[in-house]
């Protein structure tokens, strides 16, 4: 079946669109044998504006999905889910940070525009490793 539907999508360029896969799965995957801990952050005003002029891009929401990574209770990465606009429609990555912040991986979790327009792995593969100054905020 599974077959059957990738032939007609490519047959009929069938655009086809929404979740790729869970957070829990790429958790599992970035971080093998942890646990992790959810949580949503309510930014104050003024820290969203901090994080704003810092990354020169206006914040859509004041929340934030997190996850707290943990391995023998001592703390070994975090995660964050990110919404933004591609064109028209939404797409939700989640980043990996190791225990030092540096960018572990990137992953699309959801995405809602037509197939051509999601970046490919490659791509992504280049945030890896990849850190910043950290500013508190």
């Amino acid at each position: 079946m599974k077959k059957i539907f990738l032939f007609l999508t490519v047959l009929f360029n069938i655009s086809y669109a929404g979740l790729l896969i869970m957070p829990k799965e790429v958790l599992k995957e970035n971080f093998p044998n942890a646990k992790y801990e959810k949580k949503n952050i309510l930014l104050l005003s003024s820290q969203k504006k901090k994080i704003e002029k810092l990354s020169g891009k206006k914040l859509n929401s004041n929340i934030f999905t997190t996850y707290i990574v943990k391995k023998d209770n001592k703390i070994i990465g975090y995660a964050i889910l990110h919404s933004h606009k591609v064109r028209t429609k939404n797409e939700v990555i989640l980043i990996s940070f190791d225990k030092d912040c540096k960018v572990k991986d990137v992953e699309i979790i959801a995405f809602y525009e037509p197939p051509e327009y999601m970046l490919n792995k490659n791509w992504l593969n280049l945030l890896k490793d990849k850190d910043k100054k950290i500013h508190h905020i």
